[in-house]
């Protein structure tokens, strides 16, 4: 019979009196004092590791991938796994961390990263790697003194049920251990992961997940790594934990709950970003029922009298509003209708998912936001941002805009649910969230910066190109905001958008179209 954890029938013992008594003034400049050490500790960025090759940081969690990512670093400045292979943890020779004066360049730096697991696929691992299991990699001291005090059982003959009450001692145990009630230190393999991710928090650190890292990476450091991906996959060393056949059904969801309910903030960073990555994978179309999950009937601007009958559609902001203004200046009429996924599919019905430049998308959210125009979502934000002491709110010049924009990117991946998931803001949330059920059923790309000549090849459309000219200068940014948009932001903004700069770059012309730029040659990409 499953034995759940005595921590979660009752709370531990706590002294009331220690709860309500109010702090000396010694007690609380001694804390004051402890909370600035820790600030200062945690302002040194050499606790990342990083490579000579390529500008990107790692901070390192136990039983999250880190063996794997350790070789993978150490490949990307060698051309090669570590030595040790999955024993790399026993040195690190080799492996690069980043310089303690090097602060402002971490913060600054996109391609801070750091990769969370589902609490209970962490604990269940850590159980048969290092306690259970018997391999190289185990901890023969710390499962020897487990045996000893009856926590878990170490024969070699455990069916699913004794396992599992194996996992329910030891998750008692660890509870315990955690509390500081056993002889046995902490250790960095069943504490909790928010405790590195807190490591972490003066630096703007991008959290994946160890079931999506494999597309995750490459998507985040691909403007500086394009080829992450193939790296990735030349690296086998991984540190995987064998399990004995035949333990289906070993953990309940009564079990996986009280992980869970012990490793709850971890709980919650991992559903934050599992969320945040949600329909960013790059291979959609080939496996997903659209039926299931969005209606057959899709709602576009329909051309009439074009043939064949053609639709636009697009997220806010992404120019898909200025693309109907100048065909309706241009004579068309326009009206919206709806239509199916089977006529898309079949050519019956030509659809065109209108997206913008993922840069030039913020930078109009963002000349909305301090035009404080009524239209924009992102208003009520607007007190919080002007309580920041480095916030200016009536920018004029380039460099007051450049400061405001840095400090929105990072009030937006702090916020992530709320500016870039699929609930979130419509001016700042990813076009793929908008345009997938559209790309799903085969509407073609169309940038937006392209419109005219991309629209000037359809047949059945009536396109002027002085109504063309004026969508596209609606389109571009106002100069003074433009230039606030330096290499370093349009990084910065492009690896954070990555699912939406893809398919962007997929929309534009391939080398050798003749079409590629606008009238006079030159194209708004990089703006």
């Amino acid at each position: 019979m499953l034995r759940l954890p005595d921590w979660l029938r009752r709370a531990r013992p706590r002294d009331p009196e220690s709860s309500r008594r109010i702090l000396t003034p010694e007690e609380e400049a001694r804390r004051a004092a402890r909370r600035a050490e820790m600030d200062e500790l945690a302002r040194d960025p050499s606790f990342l590791l990083t490579t000579q090759s390529f500008p990107i940081y790692y901070l390192p969690i136990t039983k999250c991938g880190c063996t794997f990512l350790k070789n993978l670093f150490y490949a990307l400045d060698h051309g090669k796994e570590h030595p040790d292979g999955i024993f790399i943890h026993d040195g690190e020779e080799g492996l690069i961390r980043a310089d303690a004066s090097a602060e402002a360049e971490v913060k600054a730096s996109p391609y801070v990263f750091t990769v969370l697991r589902d609490p209970v696929d962490r604990f269940v691992s850590m159980y048969f790697d290092k306690i259970w299991g018997e391999g190289e990699v185990n901890f023969p001291r710390i499962r020897a003194h487990l045996e000893e005090v009856g926590v878990v059982d170490l024969s070699r003959d455990l069916d699913v049920e004794g396992h599992r009450a194996n996992l329910a001692r030891l998750l008692d145990w660890v509870a315990d251990n955690l509390d500081g009630g056993t002889e046995l230190a902490q250790n960095y393999h069943w504490r909790p992961q928010v405790s590195r991710v807190k490591r972490g928090r003066m630096f703007p650190v991008n959290h994946l997940t160890l079931e999506g890292l494999d597309w995750q990476l490459p998507l985040l450091v691909g403007p500086v790594i394009p080829d992450m991906a193939e790296r990735m996959q030349a690296v086998k060393a991984r540190n995987t934990s064998s399990r004995p056949p035949g333990l289906t059904g070993l953990v309940t969801e009564e079990l996986a709950s009280a992980i869970r309910q012990l490793y709850r903030f971890d709980t919650r960073l991992h559903a934050r970003a599992t969320a945040r990555w949600a329909g960013q994978a790059p291979d959609r179309r080939p496996t997903r029922t659209p039926l299931a999950i969005s209606p057959n009937h899709l709602r576009l601007t329909m051309v009439e009298g074009s043939a064949p009958p053609t639709g636009l559609g697009g997220a806010a902001l992404s120019g898909v509003e200025w693309a109907v203004y100048a065909l309706q200046r241009s004579g068309n009429a326009l009206e919206p209708q709806d239509a199916s996924r089977e006529e898309i599919a079949a050519g019956t019905v030509r659809a065109l998912a209108i997206l913008r430049d993922p840069v030039t998308r913020l930078g109009a959210a963002y000349a909305d936001l301090i035009a404080k125009r009524p239209a924009s979502s992102l208003l009520p934000h607007l007190t919080v941002l002007e309580r920041r002491e480095d916030w200016t709110p009536d920018p004029q010049d380039t460099e007051a805009h450049r400061r405001n924009v840095a400090i929105l990117l990072t009030f937006m991946r702090r916020r992530a649910e709320v500016f870039l998931d699929a609930g979130g803001h419509p001016e700042t949330r990813f076009q793929t969230h908008d345009l997938a059920p559209l790309i799903d059923a085969g509407a073609t790309p169309v940038a937006a910066d392209r419109i005219h000549p991309d629209l000037t090849k359809l047949d059945g459309l009536v396109v002027e190109p002085r109504r063309m000219a004026r969508a596209a200068a609606k389109i571009a940014l106002d100069p003074g905001i433009a230039d606030a948009f330096d290499p370093l932001v349009v990084e910065t903004i492009r690896s954070l958008y990555r699912a939406d700069q893809d398919l962007y770059e997929r929309a534009l012309p391939q080398d050798g179209d003749e079409s590629g730029g606008d009238e006079n040659g030159a194209t708004q990409e990089g703006t």
